[in-house]
C-alpha cells in the first residue's frame, strides 16, 4: 500500500495543481509534435493529483487517464477538466498495483510522485510502469534527488527517506534519488535519459534538485531470452 492519507488532507483544505510542469510541456512537444490522430495516443498520469497534467494532455488531443489515490484529488481534477468542457478518464487507486491490463498505454507520465514512497514500493511503481506500457511505450518522470537542501532537521526513515524536510512545503515523507537508484529503476527499459535540474528558492536559502528521466519500453524482441 503506497497511498499515503496525509494526501487526501492536503488535496481536501488546498486549492493547488492547476497548471503542469515546463518539462511536462517540453517532453510532450518533443515526442509527440508531429503526431497525427491523437485521440489514439493513450496516456496515464500516474499520481495525477488535482489534474494539471491531464488538463494540459486533455487539451492536446490525447487520450487521457489519470490516478491517484485521493478522493478528493480525483474530483478536483474531474471538475478542473469540465470547467473547460475536456475529458479523461479519472480513477481512485493505489500506484504499487495498478488496475490497468499489460501493454495498455503509449506512454506514463509520473510527476514528483514515486519519490514520496518508501524504497520498496518504488521499485513496485517501476515494475507497473513496465508494465502497463505498450512495447516501445513512452515514460517521463521527475524525481527529487539529494541535491536538494533541508535534510539537516529531518528524521531520516530509510536510507535518503525523509520527514520533515526543510525545504518542502508539505510535510511528508520524500525519497532523495541518485542517479544510481534511478538507473536501477529504468534498467529493463531502452533509451533511457536522467538529466540533472536544480533550483533555488528564498533568495538562495533552499536547494531543490530534480532528475528528469525519460524511458522506453523494450519491444518485445529485445528482452533477453
Amino acid at each position: 500500500m503506497a497511498f499515503d492519507q496525509q494526501w487526501e488532507t492536503i488535496f481536501s483544505s488546498r486549492d493547488w495543481g492547476r497548471y503542469p510542469s515546463e518539462e511536462v510541456v517540453r517532453f510532450t512537444a518533443r515526442n509527440f509534435r508531429d503526431r497525427q490522430a491523437r485521440k489514439d495516443i493513450r496516456i496515464l498520469d500516474l499520481g495525477c493529483g488535482a489534474g494539471a497534467t491531464c488538463w494540459y494532455l486533455s487539451r492536446e488531443g490525447f487520450d487521457v487517464y489519470g490516478v491517484d489515490g485521493s478522493p478528493s484529488a480525483i474530483r478536483k481534477a474531474s471538475a478542473y477538466l469540465a470547467e473547460e468542457n475536456l475529458t479523461a478518464s479519472f480513477s481512485v487507486g493505489d500506484i504499487v498495483g495498478l488496475e490497468y491490463a499489460p501493454n495498455f498505454f503509449d506512454a506514463v507520465y509520473e510527476i514528483g510522485v514515486a519519490q514520496h514512497n518508501r524504497m520498496a514500493d518504488i521499485r513496485k511503481i517501476y515494475k507497473e510502469i513496465e508494465r502497463v506500457l505498450k512495447p516501445g511505450g513512452l515514460f517521463f518522470s521527475i524525481a527529487i534527488n539529494e541535491a536538494t537542501s533541508g535534510r539537516e532537521h529531518a528524521d531520516e526513515l530509510e536510507k535518503n527517506t525523509f520527514l520533515h524536510l526543510d525545504s518542502l512545503n508539505q510535510d511528508v515523507l520524500v525519497h532523495l534519488f541518485s542517479k544510481a537508484e534511478l538507473e536501477e529503476l529504468t534498467a529493463p527499459f531502452k533509451n533511457v535519459v536522467i538529466e540533472s535540474l536544480v533550483r533555488t528558492s528564498e533568495r538562495g536559502a533552499k536547494t531543490i534538485g530534480h532528475y528528469l528521466i525519460s524511458a522506453q519500453k523494450k519491444e518485445y524482441d529485445e528482452y533477453d531470452g
